[in-house]
């Protein structure tokens, strides 16, 4: 995952899905597990408990939080909409 620092608590990411047997990137339009993920990284690197808002590609926003004591996460919650934004399929 790409991401981008606007302040302390807005983020956007850039995810990309490697298609192993077509050996090529896939922009994703959303990744709310990338989004916990930089939440998680963030609450570690500043040892605290935080909630962030991340811009997906699709210019929807999660907010992730993760609670974090004692060097250890306890919680991790996302909230936002979700929705299909296309049907496609790829035939090889």
């Amino acid at each position: 995952i790409l991401y981008t620092r606007l302040n302390a608590k807005n983020f956007t990411i850039h995810p990309y899905v490697w298609v192993r047997d077509t050996k090529t990137l896939i922009e994703e339009t959303s990744c709310a597990s990338g989004t916990i993920a930089l939440v998680q990284a963030e609450a570690k690197q500043r040892k605290k408990t935080i909630s962030m808002n991340v811009t997906q590609p699709s210019g929807s926003i999660l907010i992730g939080s993760v609670e974090y004591h004692n060097n250890h996460f306890t919680k991790a919650t996302i909230k936002g909409k979700v929705g299909i934004i296309g049907k496609y399929s790829l035939a090889i």
